[in-house]
């Protein structure tokens, strides 16, 4: 936990007793107006929301527009529903409700180009499966066999050594042909094919080539490269070019879902099917591997055609005559007219709750108009023509005191107005009689900044009249050790009239502080604060080092012992060994607490700048031998806890009962000292 450091740099909070009073007002009209606010934003809104296809309309708009000054005629004329009013409304839905003249007529385009799509695709594929188009590709057919005949008879000339029969045939060329480009590419790079030299082999089963062998080859890529074959197979490649143009044909749910699309009757239907059911018996003897003359009945379309483009040329004519006398801004205006109804009659039945929110909005006026009466223009404005002439010499006047108070007469700065903003004086901290004018900052040591920083914030809040706390966090950072005790001091003479939390790390500081608030009678409380992990700051237990000895072995150490037996007895040794580490660790520093704070009276202290001998000096003439022996012994033992210690003579840690015998011990030496100085 870190407290801020406040200090002042621009603005003073400083009043004279003058500018209280217009302070005083001016917080009250803040008040008021914050009363009146809170007071308006409990008078909520409960009108209905309008729904927002009433939106745009003239009596949305009003609706949304509620004002104070709506009057009572205005609210009766919006909110009124008649029979008349319900039924334009009807006659307007059931206009409406029709389909837009405009939009008929798209839907009947639509179907139109579904029946001349028909009408096209039919002819298309009639036309291709035709008694013409299918004699082509018998021709075709017939041609091709007729070539492979020929090239098979050539063939057997040409290969009369033929082993094997098949040669020739379709499958023995796509062998032949795989078998040259695997010589070429892989078996004989850049050779000629069929390879027959003396170290050829055969590229199909990799066996030596006898003469006989090389012969049969030779022979076999004559009859390949020959006329009859190539003629074969071009005749061949027209004829499978010619099957793969034949168009592919609907099946039935294509075909019915675009008649129906085009809204054609059942009768359409079965004819369109019906004709497409002879084209499908077609397509199957076309792409058969079979020659004949008999194609089939051929569909007769004539008539069905005619009557589809009768039924496109009906949808013409129906579309043309929806568009005719068609005006589209009536429709808009039947429609807006529509829309303005709908939204008086919902307005109509909100008349309660209208009335309800013109009342809220005249009281909520009502309420403004008071709001801006508590305005604090005028308040600061008279405020700020006063506090310019009483502020300034009193903050001055208090700044120079706090400076002298807190040892920094020597730092040569001064405080000055800069200007009047809303009833605020604003300040700044410039250099006394200098030549250059530069920022403090560049000139001043950080110390010296502190104590003018610390110095303007005490002038500008310590004399207000009200008892609020003082927090300061490291007072002391980074100033000299002159200005440490004056700021000590004056720290502990504010808390004369207020009290005064002081947050530090440092040693020196709080010793100063209990020493100068000893002095003035005033009480103090040290509360220790740990750093947890969780990242905040917890009040903890008091440091060994800020507490008193004799709450120390009264009440500290024996506790802490207690619980370290019981981990003892609980744990066992190694557990133990880490609390008992820690108490010995202690018990080392309240040895020499004892020393600075009884033995030699508090008169020094290692974090103390002064030495304090007045009533305590001769407390020192009583010091006995016995006393240095006991105390050096102590010491001699406990020191050892905070080395290494040799593995060959180890010095075990002590038991609990040896800690309490040492406590005690020290308790009993300390309280008979108590009592030979009382």
């Amino acid at each position: 936990m870190r407290p801020i450091l406040f200090v002042s740099r621009d603005t003073a909070a400083y009043e004279p007793r003058f500018l209280i009073f217009l302070s005083a007002l001016a917080s009250l009209c803040d008040y008021v107006a914050k009363t009146l606010s809170d007071l308006i934003s409990s008078k909520s809104k409960a009108l209905p929301i309008l729904p927002l296809e009433h939106a745009s309309t003239n009596s949305g708009r009003w609706y949304e527009l509620l004002k104070a000054t709506t009057n009572q005629s205005e609210v009766d004329m919006h909110c009124c529903w008649t029979e008349q009013d319900q039924s334009e409304l009807d006659a307007l839905a059931k206009y409406l409700a029709e389909t837009s003249p405009k939009d008929r007529a798209k839907e009947l385009e639509v179907k139109q180009g579904f029946v001349d799509g028909l009408v096209t695709t039919l002819n298309e594929h009639c036309t291709a499966y035709s008694d013409e188009a299918s004699k082509a590709l018998m021709t075709l057919r017939r041609t091709a066999r007729e070539k492979q005949q020929t090239a098979e008879l050539a063939a057997k000339a040409s290969l009369s050594d033929a082993v094997l029969n098949g040669v020739g045939t379709k499958q023995w060329l796509d062998l032949w042909s795989i078998a040259r480009t695997y010589s070429f590419e892989v078996a004989y790079p850049e050779k000629s094919f069929p390879h027959t030299d003396a170290d050829a082999r055969c590229v199909l089963c990799q066996q030596e080539l006898s003469p006989e062998a090389k012969h049969r080859l030779q022979s076999f890529d004559e009859y390949v490269t020959n006329e009859a074959a190539t003629a074969a197979k071009t005749a061949k490649e027209k004829l499978q070019d010619a099957i793969t143009k034949i168009p592919k044909l609907p099946d039935a749910d294509t075909l019915k879902a675009k008649t129906t699309s085009a809204g054609m009757d059942d009768n359409m239907l079965e004819s369109l099917l019906g004709f497409y059911a002879l084209l499908v018996l077609r397509r199957a003897v076309l792409i058969a591997d079979k020659e004949t003359d008999e194609f089939g009945a051929y569909p007769a379309i004539e008539e069905w055609t005619a009557g589809a483009r009768a039924l496109s040329d009906q949808y013409v004519t129906k579309a043309k005559h929806f568009l005719e006398g068609f005006n589209e801004s009536e429709r808009t205006a039947k429609q807006n007219k529509q829309k303005e109804l709908a939204a008086r009659k919902w307005i109509a039945v909100q008349k309660t709750a209208v009335e309800a929110e013109v009342k809220r909005l005249g009281e909520v006026a009502v309420l403004d108009k008071a709001k801006d009466l508590c305005g604090t223009k005028t308040i600061s404005l008279k405020k700020g023509t006063l506090a310019e002439q009483l502020i300034t010499p009193a903050y001055v006047e208090a700044f120079n005191t706090e400076l002298n108070r807190l040892g920094a007469k020597r730092v040569k700065v001064s405080l000055e107005k800069t200007r009047v903003e809303k009833g605020a004086v604003l300040h700044q901290v410039k250099l006394r009689g200098a030549i250059r004018h530069k920022p403090i900052q560049e000139v001043l040591s950080e110390g010296e900044r502190r104590i003018v920083s610390l110095a303007a914030f005490l002038a500008d809040v310590a004399a207000k009249p009200n008892s609020s706390a003082f927090v300061f966090d490291d007072p002391i950072s980074s100033l000299d050790l002159d200005f440490e005790e004056a700021v000590a001091q004056r720290l502990v003479d504010l808390s004369k009239t207020r009290q005064v939390l002081v947050f530090t790390h440092r040693l020196s500081l709080l010793g100063m502080l209990q020493d100068y608030a000893k002095k003035a009678d005033i009480p103090t409380k040290v509360i220790s604060i740990c750093m947890e992990p969780w990242g905040a700051g917890e009040p903890g237990d008091q440091t060994i080092e800020t507490s008193k000895p004799k709450a120390v072995l009264n009440q500290h150490l024996p506790a802490r012992i207690a619980a370290a037996r019981a981990v003892l007895e609980k744990e066992g040794a190694a557990a133990y060994r880490f609390h008992a580490q820690s108490i010995c660790t202690e018990t080392r520093k309240i040895i020499e607490r004892l020393i600075e704070l009884d033995l030699l009276a508090d008169v020094i202290q290692r974090h103390r700048r002064a030495i304090n001998t007045q009533g305590k000096l001769e407390k020192l003439s009583d010091i006995r031998p016995e006393d240095c022996v006991l105390l050096d012994e102590m010491m001699t033992k406990y020191s050892r806890y905070e080395h290494s210690q040799s593995s060959e003579a180890p010095v075990e840690l002590p038991h609990p009962d040896e800690l309490n015998e040492d406590v005690a011990k020290l308790k009993k030496w300390r309280d008979e000292l108590e009592d030979r100085r009382r």
